[in-house]
């Protein structure tokens, strides 16, 4: 029954979240583990990983507590299967491994033709202001259904888009060319026309209450540029637990720039110079994934070029966020077709004057898919295993400098 949970979607992931507690004075875990009956700690995965890491810590020898992760982990796979693309309302790192979808999910006319064979431009579908040091996600609210969507005023140069969500996309998040100013005129192939809900400027999604095959819609895009911003305090919000390292490296990377495109500039091209694009898998239960990229790995996905990008911005006193949504295009006849492997996902800084400016750290040529938007791959007995005696062992730091030691100096991260 339990498992059977899993499988309906991530979030039942957190059903495994534990009551941890600690006795006085001896510093010994007690686990409370009832199938049955435990309630969600915070609904998400990541509460109950992080409960139970502890817990295997503080007593290693504990057999429950290693059972508990194994059923997380070997349960990763079917937690995490959803649509094609899987547009969540929410982008997290870590993930065990990731394979390719490449079926068509969405087809497009655009006024103007851009009259390319190759499309290079931005799908938006989210912007993301609120990261936990796992996942992003959108702290906006939902404003009343609309038959249509204002998200701008419209530029000078709008842009036109008929827009057909195929049924491998499976998903009511709506996405437009870079800068949408305005969506309208959805309809289901059943000919059922459901409203749109906007998220605070930051989502625009379809009003139907179930995934009906096909939906088409019209978006302008091209909105006039924000000059200003009434209050920027989302955009800078650091994790509570932020590693120290980060900030320290931002400060070299950065130099004392204080221009927010400049330092966009240099945040991106040391990235793409110093690291590089994998399809293989994190350490799904890094305690801090972003660490783990930045410091060990130093190769991802791009969602993690995007989160790197954005949280080394705001470590530098910058208003960033990360957007999710595709890039590109390939042209089939009049219209341009995206498939399940060019969902995106990057960064974005606000520069006063001239609005939200597009960073895209991941390295260039590569399939660039994000991992919420991929399939996972599954984890056997023994990685699971392994992971599981690997967390059972004290925490070590990378670079041959412990954790206590505190931020490395410039001539450690000039070394690498």
């Amino acid at each position: 029954m339990a498992l059977e949970r899993l499988r309906r979607h991530d979030d039942a992931i957190a059903a495994f979240g534990q009551a941890l507690a600690l006795d006085d004075g001896t510093r010994a875990a007690r686990i409370r583990y009832d199938l049955g009956t435990v309630k969600a700690r915070a609904g998400r995965s990541a509460e109950a990983v992080k409960d139970l890491r502890i817990a295997l810590r503080l007593n290693p020898t504990d057999g429950q507590i290693r059972h508990n992760l194994e059923l997380l982990l070997l349960s990763r796979k079917e937690a995490r299967k959803t649509s094609a693309t899987g547009m969540s309302d929410r982008l997290g790192l870590g993930h065990a491994g990731l394979s390719v979808d490449d079926q068509v999910v969405l087809r497009a006319r655009i006024s103007p033709d851009p009259r390319v064979e190759h499309l290079e431009r931005y799908w938006v579908g989210h912007y993301f202001d609120h990261f936990d040091g796992r996942e992003w996600t959108s702290t906006g609210a939902d404003r009343p259904e609309q038959p249509q969507v204002a998200l701008g005023a419209p530029g000078p140069s709008p842009e036109h888009q008929s827009i057909e969500l195929l049924a491998g996309y499976a998903s009511m998040t709506l996405v437009g060319l870079d800068r949408p100013a305005l969506f309208g005129d959805a309809r289901a192939s059943n000919g059922v026309r459901p409203g749109m809900i906007e998220k605070e400027g930051e989502e625009v999604r379809l009003s139907a209450s179930r995934w009906d095959g096909r939906f088409q819609y019209r978006v302008e895009s091209g909105a006039a540029a924000v000059s200003s911003l009434p209050d920027d305090s989302r955009w800078r919000t650091l994790p509570v637990e932020l590693d120290p390292r980060i900030g320290a490296l931002t400060s070299i990377v950065l130099s004392g720039e204080r221009d927010p495109a400049a330092a966009g500039a240099k945040v991106v091209a040391f990235l793409r110079r110093d690291f590089r694009y994998t399809l293989e898998g994190a350490d799904p239960w890094a305690t801090d994934p972003l660490a783990e990229f930045l410091f060990v790995r130093r190769a991802g996905h791009c969602e993690e070029f995007a989160t790197a990008v954005a949280v080394m911005l705001r470590t530098g006193g910058f208003a960033s966020r990360t957007v999710g949504g595709f890039s590109g295009g390939t042209r089939v006849k009049s219209h341009y077709e995206l498939r399940a492997s060019n969902a995106h996902a990057w960064a974005q800084v606000f520069a006063p004057g001239l609005g939200w400016l597009t960073l895209d750290a991941t390295p260039e040529g590569v399939n660039r898919q994000p991992a919420q938007t991929r399939k996972s791959q599954p984890l056997t007995k023994a990685q699971a295993q392994g992971l599981l005696d690997r967390l059972a062992e004290p925490a070590t730091r990378v670079l041959n400098w412990p954790e206590s030691a505190g931020a490395p100096d410039a001539g450690t991260i000039q070394d690498w």
